[in-house]
């Protein structure tokens, strides 16, 4: 991705105008205060994403002074990765799945159709899970899950300023 000041403000917008709250990459922090200064963000709309995670860390007790009282901060190895967690993010991803105009009947893809993987995060496990997180429990990537049901190409793409992803 070009270092692009522009670029990233404009990125910035993108993200915090469709919800996304939280970053963990670089964006936010040194890029908020451009995308206010270029006039992609109002300081208002900064101020409302800033309210609601303000508001969830105050929900889960991060600003309290006694964590040995608060019910998330004594978790331990035994509340993790449990079937019951399981069958909810199996739930969650089941809800979550987008529905799309399929007036060529393409999908469902046939077993051994050839497909394309384009962008830097085919392979990702590390990234699609955050990095709030311990040891992972499960590596899961596109990568395996496609191979296992098509004939599979993977390549990085690339983003370009104006174009999108360019091939």
């Amino acid at each position: 991705m070009p270092d692009s000041p522009l670029l990233f403000s404009r990125v910035s917008f993108f993200i915090s105008s469709s919800g996304t709250d939280v970053n963990c990459g670089p964006i936010y922090g040194s890029q908020i205060v451009n995308a206010v200064d270029g006039g992609f963000l109002t300081e208002a709309e900064v101020d409302v994403s800033f309210g609601r995670l303000t508001r969830i860390q105050m929900e889960l007790g991060l600003f309290d002074n006694d964590k040995a009282e608060q019910p998330y901060f004594n978790l331990g190895i035994d509340d993790i990765d449990t079937v019951e967690h399981r069958k909810i993010a199996l739930e969650a991803a089941q809800q979550a799945i987008v529905l799309l105009k399929n007036d060529a009947h393409t999908l469902p893809l046939a077993r051994g159709s050839n497909i394309a993987i384009i962008g830097p995060h085919f392979n990702a496990t590390e990234l699609l899970i955050s990095n709030y997180h311990g040891s992972r429990c499960l590596d899961a990537s596109p990568t395996p899950g496609t191979a296992n049901f098509a004939d599979s190409s993977f390549c990085w793409g690339k983003l370009g300023s104006d174009e999108g992803w360019r091939f």
